[in-house]
């Protein structure tokens, strides 16, 4: 049976995806952003196209809380069962029969808390332009907003997919390449009207 599903599915388990799950990653340390990897073999018949979206959470009682949420779903990433990353540098990708390479769903989520995002913040805020709103929490309706996929956001997700680092570099990686996100995201935000949605899920 064909799948289709849009970009407000961007969770594994609300898209109700049935298949091997074959690399998965997460980080929940305090002061940095949470993050969530989860990558499936592609099912078959599976109708859908990357997406991304931004959540953001205001919540006046409980400022604590507040926080900037992106999730993006990628497809067509052709994924290594033995190096346990993207397969294109592999010799044998040629090989149409490679048992090793698989085709992929990924879904990426990261959180950014309030407490994070004070350090983006100028002491003196004198721009009222929407991203600064969003980083200073100074918007009080949460929403939730599909984000366009550009180049360089597809890159970065490619990236955090299939790097090479490890340890006290690797944390350094990841810092550098979700900030790089968050400011692909807000640009992609930038000067358009916020249409609101309640999906709870997200």
């Amino acid at each position: 049976m064909e799948r289709n599903t849009t970009s407000a599915d961007l969770h594994p388990e609300q898209v109700g995806i049935e298949t091997e799950l074959v690399y998965k990653a997460d980080s929940q340390i305090p002061g940095s952003v949470h993050y969530s990897i989860k990558r499936f073999a592609c099912p078959k018949n599976w109708i859908t196209e990357d997406a991304g979206r931004i959540n953001y959470f205001f919540e006046p009682s409980q400022p604590e809380n507040n926080r900037l949420e992106l999730k993006f779903c990628t497809i067509g990433n052709m994924y290594c069962r033995r190096d346990k990353k993207e397969c294109h540098p592999c010799r044998a990708h040629a090989s149409f029969y490679c048992e090793e390479k698989v085709k992929s769903v990924d879904f990426l989520s990261f959180v950014y808390s309030s407490a994070l995002l004070e350090q983006f913040v100028k002491s003196r805020m004198s721009d009222t332009s929407l991203s600064e709103d969003l980083l200073s929490f100074r918007h009080q309706t949460s929403f939730n907003k599909e984000v366009a996929l550009c180049t360089r956001t597809r890159m970065t997700l490619e990236t955090l997919l299939n790097h090479n680092y490890s340890g006290h570099l690797e944390n350094i990686f990841l810092n550098a390449q979700t900030q790089m996100l968050l400011l692909y995201s807000l640009d992609a935000i930038e000067e358009k009207e916020i249409d609101v949605h309640t999906h709870k899920f997200l």
